[in-house]
This record gives structure tokens, sequence and C-alpha cells, in this order.
């Protein structure tokens, strides 16, 4: 059955200089800028950093060669897009997924099912199986189809376990991160109470949450 999906706007504008496509503006200079081109007959969306300053370079080449290696280990994997891999040190091209991300439907109209959910916790439990966890899983990097495929992007900040039957405490916490971000995602489409974390994860996670707000006033 076909899925209505009912979007807010979302920034596709064309680059004057290249005719490119570009989905959005990055939201800051540490950014990749994201467009959408043809290449050997196929649409592809390119992560670039080469207009970026030196500095910026530096930490975009080691984020694009993290999310490659994320890609490659996850190859395979329903809800995962094909990299095509680098070219150069500074842009990643990646398969062109025809769709949305969740942070830009209207919560109220979409009416995402249930399903959607549940393949999400699928597409994550099959990246945590392979030893990945995303550890920054957000309405932006949740992407959803019109007839409802779920896809996983930016894999930037993946944490890699040490190995499949001992991931280690670092990989088990963000494995762990990313199914409660998955948690809270359900709770907010389908108006239901966000669950709060607990234990250590839920000490930790708290911790984090009071940091980045400390950052946030010292910005």
């Amino acid at each position: 059955m076909s899925l209505k999906l009912h979007y807010k706007n979302y920034g596709i504008r064309e680059d004057h200089n290249t005719g490119n496509v570009l989905f959005s503006r990055s939201r800051n200079i540490t950014k990749a800028t994201i467009r959408l081109e043809q290449r050997d007959g196929r649409a592809v969306v390119i992560k670039d950093y080469s207009t970026r300053n030196f500095l910026i370079r530096i930490y975009g080449n080691f984020t694009l060669r993290r999310e490659e290696r994320a890609y490659s280990v996850l190859s395979g994997i329903k809800g995962t897009p094909h990299c095509y891999g680098l070219t150069g040190k500074n842009t990643l091209v990646l398969e062109y997924i025809p769709c949305r991300p969740l942070s830009q439907l209207d919560r109220k109209k979409s009416k995402l099912p249930v399903a959607v959910f549940d393949e999400l916790d699928r597409i994550i439990s099959a990246m945590h199986s392979r030893g990945v966890a995303n550890s920054d899983l957000h309405g932006s990097n949740i992407l959803v189809t019109e007839t409802g495929d779920v896809f996983i992007v930016d894999f930037a900040s993946a944490i890699f376990a040490k190995n499949l039957s001992a991931p280690g405490y670092v990989a088990s916490f963000f494995m762990k991160l990313d199914h409660y971000a998955a948690v809270r995602i359900r709770a907010r489409f389908l108006g239901q109470s966000k669950p709060k974390p607990v234990g250590v994860f839920g000490f930790v996670y708290n911790m984090g949450k009071l940091f980045k707000a400390f950052l946030k006033r010292v910005n």
C-alpha cells in the first residue's frame, strides 16, 4: 500500500555555478555540502568538503573515511544505501534514495504506520550485528520513502565494535544509544510517552546532555 506523506518545506535548490541540485545548505561550516548529481547514468548523492577551509577539510577527510568504512561493513543490509566510495580526499559518493528525512515530516499529518518504526528497529539490530553503531541517530538521518521503506544514512560518527562477540563498553553504550534514539522517535511520532533512560546508561546519557547544554551556553 502506498504511504501518503505530508511534507514540510524542504530546502532543495539548484547550484547556478554547476547546475547540480543541492539538497540543503550545510548547517554550519564544519558540515559537508550535500548535492545530487548524475554519474554514469545514475543519480548519486555527493558529500563534499572541498569548499571548506584547510582544517575543516582535514576533519572532513577523517569523517568521510570513517563513513566509507561503515558503509562497507554494512553492505547488503536492507535499509542502508550503497556507497560508491571516495573520489579524492574530500568527496564521498552514495546511492540516491528518493525519500524524505523524518525531520521534514509533519508528525500530525504523516500518520506513519507502526511498521515504519519496526523496520527502523530491524535496521539498527542488523547494523549492530555487524558491529557498527551510528551513535548520532536522529530525524535528519532516518529517511522514509513514499512506500514506507526506511533507510539510515550519515555514519560520520560511527562507532565500531572491537569484535562481534565482545563489542566493548564504548561500542555497547552507543548501540544502546541507537536503540534509545529509535524508541524516542517512535514515541514522538506515535504520540506515546517518551521513556527515561535508566541505570548506568541513563546516568552517562544524562551527563552527556548536561555537558552538551553547557557547551551551548559557552558558545
